[in-house]
């Protein structure tokens, strides 16, 4: 398994992970939205988990924003949408992706990594914990969580 940025070819196999991710959002605008991620991304990367066959078995898309509740730092590296499929969960996938961001926020000066959960995800909180992420904040049904990136 490799990572690496997102690609013109990986629009249909990423779209069905971002409907996965985000299901009320509509085809149409996901695709909209991810067109505009590819030609910008230098500033709002989309790295791509992908086994050998070619099959794209996650997604992390990435950012900064200049203010993000329960951050330390502005501007801050923000983690817009983070999936892994269910078969390739717990095998390391989801490390490597968010990996990918965090080394590309220390690139842009960006010291701190955030993002935020819906508050049932109980996967993903103890993922996120696994991974030295700590919870700052708790809003509107969503927990924030926070990483330093620099020690």
């Amino acid at each position: 398994m490799k990572t690496r940025l997102a690609e013109n070819r990986d629009l249909t196999q990423w779209l069905q992970m971002r409907k996965t991710l985000w299901p009320l959002s509509h085809p149409d605008d996901h695709l909209e939205e991810m067109k505009e991620k590819l030609d910008f991304l230098a500033e709002t990367p989309v790295f791509v988990a992908e086994e050998r066959e070619g099959q794209l078995t996650g997604f992390v898309e990435a950012g900064s924003r200049a203010r993000v509740p329960g951050a330390k730092t502005s501007p801050v590296s923000y983690v817009e949408g983070w999936f892994v499929a269910a078969a390739a969960r717990q095998t390391g996938v989801g490390k490597r992706l968010l990996q990918a961001a965090e080394g590309w926020a220390l690139e842009n000066r960006l010291t701190e990594m955030v993002l935020g959960l819906e508050e049932d995800n109980e996967d993903g909180r103890k993922a996120l914990e696994k991974l030295g992420y700590r919870e700052v904040s708790r809003d509107n049904g969503e927990t924030m969580f926070s990483r330093s990136l620099v020690k």
